[in-house]
């Protein structure tokens, strides 16, 4: 777990440093001072690139909980593989995803039947669009404030935190095994 802490904690830094660039957002009439070679410049930061940056902000975030999720589940694979666990010994949980991991890759290999592809493919196309229809949505009906992405980002850590723990629990005890 420490791999899967280490990068939590690199992330989790990362997503603090730009919120404390956010934190400067918050205000009204907000304009950068930089230098170019012609000298001083002062450029106003619009409402649509504060919008931006807000957006990137859930952005951070899901990626910090992918990737701590993907992570986590990773280290107890690597767990079984390493303690040589063979199905048998595997716990009920363990062995339920693996055949349905096993069930979709020999579904999606079958060859001569087009409809099962097709309605893989329009389920999927299905999903994607949902996705996107309800992430526009949210994001252009709720003028999200800087205080409240503080609290998702806190929340989001919080929860993290205990994703890690509970984890690192599960694999010390080997709740993976029988």
């Amino acid at each position: 777990m420490d791999n899967t802490k280490s990068d939590f904690i690199k992330r989790k830094d990362e997503i603090d440093e730009y919120f404390s660039f956010l934190e400067i957002l918050n205000n009204d009439n907000i304009s950068i001072k930089y230098s170019t070679i012609d000298g001083n410049e002062e450029r106003q930061i619009s409402l649509k690139l504060q919008r931006i940056f807000i957006a990137n902000t859930f952005l951070l975030l899901y990626n910090l909980v992918e990737s701590t999720v993907r992570n986590s589940i990773m280290e107890i694979y690597n767990k079984i593989q390493d303690d040589e666990i063979s199905y048998n010994y595997l716990s009920e949980k363990i062995k339920q995803i693996w055949l349905e991991k096993q069930r979709k890759t020999f579904a999606l290999k079958e060859e001569g039947d087009d409809s099962l592809q097709k309605n893989i493919e329009n389920k999927l196309h299905n999903i994607i669009e949902n996705i996107i229809n309800i992430e526009i949505i949210v994001l252009t009906n709720k003028d999200i404030t800087y205080n409240d992405l503080n609290l998702y980002k806190e929340n989001t850590f919080l929860h993290l935190e205990d994703v890690i723990s509970k984890i690192e629990t599960f694999i010390s005890n080997k709740k993976y095994a029988k």
